[in-house]
């Protein structure tokens, strides 16, 4: 049934907390997915809810055994796969406190052996183990994912670099956690199936169900015109996780729910059925799917919002407190906090399983996929009025706030000071939220909760609410069920909010042409008039509004792209690439004209030649060789025009950033990254550069150690001796002495030691920075 998927890397994450900074956005040529397994450097898999990141490293797995089971040998490294939350204990450390025994661990519990010491060493020399971790994501606490990849970079750059190779997957996580992993690891994004694959699946999973269609074929036929009727579900289905569920509910029941609450409803349906008979069929045992479900979703519930999760009485009150540690607890743990009966003559476990949501892991629970977990955490929520009543305030009522100066609502910056706006939640929340809503918004729950959940989404409509609009136009194009009215006001209110008006136009017309202007203008007064269309929040309004399915979407994002001073140059890159990524030819021609326009910023212009050239436009490389040449950019601007270039294996890129890096004028920072992009590349000057950086006397302190810990990660042998050079230079503050010790003990702990007994007579060391090194060896 597995139809092999596409990625496509993605750039350098952006700034969070820089609001002049577009999001994270990729125009890159999409690849197989198998061109991961090619490279030799950590790799991140990222893709929402459903999207078949677990079917991806589940079949990497598979091929690799089959391989070395046929005989031939591993093919550059030996899989396995492993849950992230196997890796890590509760204290947020190692389990058995190194790698080697955490992988043990895992394993052997997986499989009921015992593999002592299989993973200190590479299973074969010159053959590292690759290690697939999946579902980082399903690590509630963030503290505790960010520990664990800090475990992981230590392995993937220290002295471990040869014995394993990490590829992990996740959903998008917050800016900034993924850094842990080093500057080396690349991120990936997993594509969707697209629209002419769709046949395929359902050819594929139809076949896989001999004993529900007999012609596989002329089902498959019937299944895609139906769904090509219908244009939502159609985008739904290119959801690999979706498409399989249409599928199998299409065979048993030829139904086609149309959100995907539905979907889910009905499939936890068909699996209560499937349990139920089973086990009728071997013992007899009684109907639980019902009551499975509801412990199902009691134990999802505190596992996912432990802080949210509280059992609400009829009088709508919290009955007990919520323990904070539910969301480290195991699921079979959780089982205990079950306030209701138990059927006799089943197990805690045998009962829950009966939901068909959980399978059975070396002997623990865990949801077969997590947007189940979701699903059965949103049925939880929902499960009585009373409790819907408490959701619907916590999701709608109660994140609006007052903006004041002395406390502001969050993303709200420069304005509107008294008024209150709606902080929407999370996006790593987006797929639980859209369950709630489609629940909420369910008939079966009565006309007042449902129009009571209408009034208050029409709210988040208004025309001044671009996070509310932006929010619900994610959650429509993620499959939930919004009320016709609702769409339809949020599609109105983003039209208003992405609009350019002729005086917009004569705006920018009159900044990109001033002696049009009277000569008698006062220049403050004008650039304060002018200034007005600038806009760049037009770009995200625009964006939602093609989430929606809005026509004339496309044509403002061209608009945007097109003209000057209607926003600023990086987020007319950004309107360019959502329309090259739509298809749209005026996307690749609008790029160019970025790039070759001296009016626009030097680092959009390297951005706009950097998307020609992943999108596979030479034009793109001649663009980026010029803009790197360029001496009249800054330098950071042309290193990241080199960067490119030196990715794309340029033949002349190694030269300029050796240039970049050996000049005296440019920017230490900028000497380092080009020393550095030297080194990722093979290139025998990078370590040089970064050794003789290191110990460049005349450059700041933090650029010299910079430079060390980066030749740490390439050649972690020679960065002892240049870690020790630093760790004795008294031109240095013991401060920054103190790391460099700290990061010689973690390559050579008896140098370290070496190092330390000097330091402990050197008078240039302050007494506190002595003992805090002496304890780094305790």
């Amino acid at each position: 049934m597995y139809l092999r998927q596409q990625i496509r890397c993605l750039d350098e994450e952006s700034d969070g907390n820089n609001a002049d900074r577009p999001p994270l956005v990729s125009s890159a040529a999409a690849v197989p997915a198998d061109e991961i397994l090619a490279g030799a450097r950590t790799c991140v898999v990222m893709a929402g809810p459903g999207a078949g990141k677990s079917s991806l490293l589940r079949t990497w797995l598979a091929e690799g055994v089959e391989r070395c089971l046929r005989g031939e040998g591993p093919a550059g490294s030996v899989p396995v796969l492993v849950p992230a939350q196997a890796l890590i204990t509760r204290e947020k450390a190692l389990r058995g406190g190194s790698l080697p025994d955490a992988l043990t661990w895992a394993v052997s519990c997986e499989y009921g052996r015992e593999l002592r010491g299989l993973f200190a060493s590479p299973p074969e020399d010159g053959v590292p183990w690759l290690v697939l971790v999946d579902g980082l994501d399903e690590i509630p606490r963030a503290e505790t994912r960010q520990k664990l990849l800090r475990h992981l970079a230590v392995h993937a750059q220290g002295p471990d670099a040869d014995v394993y190779r990490f590829i992990v997957a996740t959903r998008p996580l917050p800016p900034g956690e993924l850094e842990r992993l080093g500057p080396q690891a690349l991120r990936y994004d997993l594509l969707p199936f697209r629209r002419e694959e769709l046949p395929q699946v359902a050819h594929r999973w139809f076949t896989a169900l001999p004993e529900r269609v007999a012609d596989p074929a002329e089902l498959a036929q019937r299944f895609i015109t139906e769904l090509s009727a219908r244009e939502q579900l159609t985008e739904l289905a290119r959801t690999p996780l979706i498409a399989g569920l249409l599928c199998q509910l299409y065979a048993h029941n030829r139904i086609m729910p149309d959100t995907r609450g539905r979907i889910y409803d009905e499939y936890a349906r068909l699996l209560v059925l499937q349990q139920e008979r089973r086990a009728q069929d071997a013992s007899g045992s009684p109907d639980v799917g019902k009551l499975a479900l509801d412990i199902a979703g009691h134990i999802a519930a505190r596992r996912l919002a432990p802080k949210d999760d509280q059992d609400v009485d009829e009088e709508g009150t919290n009955e007990e407190d919520t323990n904070e540690e539910d969301t480290d607890a195991s699921l079979i743990e959780l089982l205990s906090s079950w306030p209701g009966p138990w059927p006799e003559g089943m197990t805690r476990k045998e009962t829950v399983l009966r939901s068909g949501m959980l399978t059975q892991r070396a002997g623990e629970l865990e949801f077969l996929q997590q947007t189940f977990l979701e699903y059965c955490a949103a049925r939880h929520a929902t499960r009585t009025p009373e409790a819907c009543a408490v959701t619907t305030a916590r999701l709608l009522d109660d994140r609006w706030a007052r903006h004041w100066p002395w406390k502001p609502v969050p993303d709200v910056t420069f304005f509107g000071y008294g008024q209150r706006f709606w902080t929407p939640p999370r996006k790593q929340e987006a797929s639980y939220t859209g369950f709630l809503l489609d629940r909420l918004l369910d008939e079966a729950r009565g006309p007042a909760l449902t129009s009571q959940v209408e009034q208050k989404l029409m709210r988040l409509s208004g025309k001044r609410n671009l996070d509310g609009c932006r929010f619900l136009a994610e959650l429509k194009h993620l499959g939930t069920g919004l009320p016709k009215a609702v769409t339809r006001a949020t599609m109105t209110s983003l039209t208003f909010l992405a609009r350019i008006t002729d005086d917009d136009r004569r705006c920018a017309d009159l900044r990109a042409n001033p002696d049009r202007m009277h000569p008698e203008t006062d220049p403050g007064l004008a650039e304060a008039y002018l200034s007005k269309a600038q806009r760049n929040h037009r770009v995200i309004a625009a964006e939602a509004l093609a989430w929606l399915g809005a026509e004339h979407a496309a044509d403002i994002l061209a608009e945007l792209a097109e003209v000057p001073y209607l926003a600023t140059g990086t987020w007319r890159v950004q309107a360019a690439v959502r329309l090259a990524g739509a298809g749209d030819r005026r996307g690749l021609l609008l790029l160019h004209r970025l790039a070759t326009d001296a009016r626009v910023r030097d680092d959009a212009r390297v951005e706009a030649a950097g998307f020609l050239v992943e999108h596979g436009d030479e034009q793109g490389v001649e663009l980026l060789h010029n803009l790197a040449c360029d001496k009249k950019l800054l330098a950071p601007d042309r290193a990241l025009a080199v960067s490119v270039l030196a990715g794309i294996g340029h033949e002349r890129s190694a030269d300029m950033l050796g240039s970049l890096a050996e000049s005296a004028s440019t920017s230490p920072s900028v000497r380092v990254r080009s020393a550095m992009m030297l080194a990722m590349v093979d290139d025998e000057r990078g370590p040089d550069l970064l050794a003789c950086l290191a110990r460049d006397i005349d450059l700041p302190s933090r650029t010299r150690l910079w430079s060390a810990l980066c030749l740490a990660r390439h050649e972690p042998s020679r960065a002892v001796e240049t870690l020790a050079f630093l760790a004795h230079d008294r031109t240095l503050k013991s401060a920054w002495r103190l790391a460099a010790v700290r990061e010689l003990a973690g390559h050579d702990a008896e140098r370290a030691a070496a190092v330390v007994a000097d330091l402990a007579d050197d008078p240039t060391v302050r007494r506190r920075h002595r003992r805090k090194s002496a304890r780094l060896l305790r």
